[in-house]
């Protein structure tokens, strides 16, 4: 899988790096409204650990720039489901024009 950060990204959201890395895979992940992205692939393209991963996406949350839910965690790891709220949709189509 291909992960791009585009420019909006690094533009719009002012986040620190690791919280880049983490929503520009969330990002490429993105297939409908809904969609999920477990923590452990996040973790490896980030290059922090699980649980690193579960306080960025926390993070992420708080300052508005998606939403999620757990949908199960165990032994294989945890998994979200998330969603990209309409005003970030809306920096990445300004840029696309």
């Amino acid at each position: 899988m291909k992960i791009v950060i585009h420019e909006w990204m690094v533009t719009e959201l002012k986040l620190s790096r690791n919280e880049l890395f983490a929503f520009a895979v969330i990002y490429n992940y993105k297939h409908g409204e809904w969609f999920n992205v477990p923590r452990k692939i996040i973790a490896q393209w980030v290059g922090v650990t699980p649980r690193a991963v579960s306080k960025i996406i926390k993070r992420l949350s708080d300052i508005g720039v998606i939403e999620y839910q757990v949908l199960r965690d165990g032994e294989v790891g945890t998994y979200s489901s998330y969603k990209i709220p309409e005003f970030v949709e809306m920096f990445a189509e300004k840029y696309d024009d």
